[in-house]
């Protein structure tokens, strides 16, 4: 697989993250289940400093380089409503 990973990894530095995707991530990797934190999230996959492999996963929230969320939209607080109440975008259940 290490030829694999390899390829992988060259792909990644062929393809930078654009700055409003870019996030650091704390990854587990199965194959050597090791927990890594600060590592640079990109869509292709994050590979372990451990082993080298790119079987991982995301453990929990991400951190955004902009202080963006994952889509890139600046987050923004709840509106209220003339009642006071928060409102939501959810739709509202019907009977």
């Amino acid at each position: 697989m290490a030829s694999a990973w390899a390829q992988r990894a060259m792909e990644i530095e062929r393809q930078p993250m654009p700055r409003d995707l870019s996030r650091v991530v704390t990854i587990i990797c199965n194959d050597c289940e090791v927990r890594s934190e600060g590592m640079p999230w990109h869509f292709l996959g994050v590979q372990c400093p451990a082993c080298q492999s790119f079987n991982t996963v995301v453990d929990g929230g991400s951190q955004n380089n902009n202080q963006q969320n994952p889509i890139g939209r600046q987050q923004q607080p709840p509106s209220s409503s003339s009642d006071g109440s928060a409102s939501s975008n959810e739709p509202m259940e019907t009977s």
